[in-house]
Parts: structure tokens; C-alpha cells; sequence
């Protein structure tokens, strides 16, 4: 009787180990990036630092350089990009955020210009000169590679159990500062990060009695939003590009703070 119940006894508890485990594997990954669009990702770096004045920049071409598709999914052909295809509105956020720059349009200039004309026309009054700026910034996402590292557990016992697998992608983007005088490049930054995927499962395959069989499975997948990672970079390629704007004399600083180096940790 002691023997029968410790037996049962093992039958439940194994189990929920085993789901404790997998759990753990899965959830012990890459922690999952939080977005930062509505909040200034630069306070704390810079919060002892601030520029006699903000430096007008234009964007010359930030887009996805790589013209990878999404594959295959669920059997059948996607014909959508793996990644966004407006990364420079990305960027534009975070230099914006950084409240370091002035960005100045360029992607529509012409609809600028062309309102212009036409305001100038009904008001019949020339509008003031539209700001220039002697730096632009340049670069795009470069390279993306799938299943850089692949992985997974899992395990059953008496009929009960789970599986945990993982994935994991690689992002790659460049950003260079250019001075528009001379074309000389200035600053150039290519940044590295990974996006996760992991997924968990468990299962039920078990006689409950004589001729009663319990079949059950279930589970979830979480993937890393790629805009995310891309978010992620380019805080910190816009840190980079203050840091060295900052030791090339671009620009002057109200306080300077001792921890100005250590901006990219």
C-alpha cells in the first residue's frame, strides 16, 4: 500500500517538475525589449550634459539593405520583408528623443516646397529661408541572419511532459555622420543584436482506466518584435554618434559629466 502510494505519489510531482523546468528554460531566455518611443531613452546618460545648442541634421538614406523576405510560414509563401521598411522613421524618433538635434525633412522636400510656392502665391508674401544644415547622417539596416542559434528540452514521463525550443536571429545596422562641406565622414557606428523566439509545450498521453485514454497538448510561442531590436540599436547608435560629435567639437556642452565616456554601457 506504502509502495502504491509513493509510486502515485511520483506520478504527480515528476511531472510538475518537469513543467517547472521547461518553464524555466524558456522564460530564462533574452528578456523581451520594452518599446521606448514615448519616453526619453537619454535622460539618464546625458542628464548632467546638455548642448549650447541642438545641431541640424538631414538624413540622406536610412532603409533596409538587405531585401530579405520572410519565407515560408505555416506551409505557405510570405512575400512581406523580415524587416520594417521605414527604419529612418525610427531614427528620426531617437534623435528627436535625444533633444540633441534638429531634424530637418528631406524625404518630402519637394511637397515642402512646393506649398511654399503656393502660400507665397496667396498671401503674396515670401516666407522666411528654410533651415540647412552642414552634417547628414547615413546608413541603413545592413545585414540580418536567421537561426544564428537554435535549441531546445524536453521531456516525459509515464505519458506527461513538455518541450521547450528557442531561436535566435541577428540584426545588424550601420550609422555614419558626414560632413556636407567636405564629404569626409566623420563618425561611423555598426551595431549588433539578437532577436529571441522561444516556444513552450506540453503534453498528455495517459490510460486514465481500463480503455480510457487522456490525450491533451497545449502550448505557446513568444517572438521578439524585430522593430524592437531595431528600436534598441539605434538609441544606442545615436549615442555613440553624440559621443563622438562631442570629441570631434561638433558640440559644446553647457556641464560636462564624468561619466560622458561611459555612454555606450
Amino acid at each position: 500500500m506504502k509502495l502504491q502510494l509513493l509510486i502515485n505519489n511520483i506520478k504527480i510531482t515528476t511531472p510538475l517538475m518537469i513543467l517547472i523546468l521547461l518553464t524555466g528554460c524558456a522564460t530564462n531566455q533574452k528578456r523581451i525589449k520594452q518599446p521606448t518611443y514615448d519616453e526619453n531613452v537619454y535622460s539618464q546618460a546625458f542628464m548632467k550634459t546638455f548642448p549650447q545648442e541642438k545641431l541640424n541634421v538631414s538624413i540622406f538614406e536610412f532603409k533596409d539593405y538587405t531585401g530579405k523576405y520572410q519565407g515560408a510560414l505555416n506551409g505557405q509563401s510570405v512575400y512581406s520583408k523580415v524587416v520594417t521598411q521605414d527604419p529612418e522613421s525610427v531614427l528620426i524618433a531617437k534623435l528627436l528623443a535625444s533633444d540633441w538635434f534638429n531634424v530637418l525633412e528631406r524625404t518630402v522636400l519637394k511637397n515642402i516646397l512646393t506649398e511654399r510656392k503656393l502660400s507665397e502665391l496667396s498671401n503674396k508674401e515670401k516666407l522666411s529661408k528654410l533651415e540647412y544644415s552642414r552634417y547628414a547622417l547615413a546608413g541603413g539596416i545592413i545585414d540580418y541572419e536567421s537561426n544564428t542559434l537554435t535549441g531546445g528540452l524536453g521531456a516525459k514521463y509515464f505519458g506527461i511532459g513538455g518541450s521547450t525550443e528557442y531561436r535566435a536571429d541577428q540584426m545588424t545596422i550601420s550609422l555614419r555622420l558626414i560632413d556636407i562641406e567636405t564629404g569626409s565622414i566623420l563618425s561611423s557606428t555598426v551595431l549588433t543584436d539578437q532577436v529571441y523566439s522561444y516556444g513552450l509545450s506540453l503534453g498528455v498521453f495517459q490510460f486514465v482506466s481500463y480503455k480510457k485514454l487522456l490525450e491533451a497538448e497545449g502550448g505557446f510561442t513568444r517572438n521578439e518584435p524585430k522593430i524592437l531590436v531595431l528600436n534598441s540599436l539605434l538609441e544606442e547608435s545615436v549615442k555613440q554618434l553624440i559621443q563622438d560629435s562631442i570629441e570631434l567639437g561638433i558640440f559644446s556642452v553647457k556641464e560636462t559629466n564624468s561619466n560622458i565616456k561611459q555612454i555606450k554601457s
